[in-house]
């Protein structure tokens, strides 16, 4: 099971309402792992570490808190409608969606890969 810390922890239940609909002035950085082991993510262990390293940085940087949740989902518990990412990682897997509306977030998102790109 994925630990509790920095980071806002998504369900498969609160998912849609934290990421596409709550505080639209607010960008979410969404990090999906899977942490169920026969599933063999060898890193998502030892990046949710890291992840809730920069979930601290963040929740007690003011302007950064201000403008960007960091939130994490264990998909082998969850599942979620992001379509972008698939069903089983070898690898965890950072989501960018940006301010806005739900339509906007949806039309925008974005894997961090890409966000070089920009």
């Amino acid at each position: 099971q994925t630990p509790k810390g920095h980071a806002m922890h998504l369900t498969g239940l609160n998912f849609e309402s934290v990421v596409y609909d709550e505080d639209p002035q607010k960008a979410r950085l969404v990090a999906f792992f899977n942490m169920d082991p026969r599933d063999k993510c060898m890193n998502c262990p030892r990046d949710y570490g890291t992840w809730e390293q920069i979930a601290k940085r963040v929740s007690m940087t003011r302007p950064l808190r201000a403008k960007v949740l960091i939130a994490a989902i264990d998909q082998s518990n969850n599942e979620h409608p992001e379509n972008k990412v698939a069903a089983k990682l070898g690898e965890p897997v950072i989501m960018w969606y940006p301010p806005g509306s739900r339509s906007t977030r949806f039309k925008r998102r974005r894997m961090m890969p890409q966000m070089s790109s920009v």
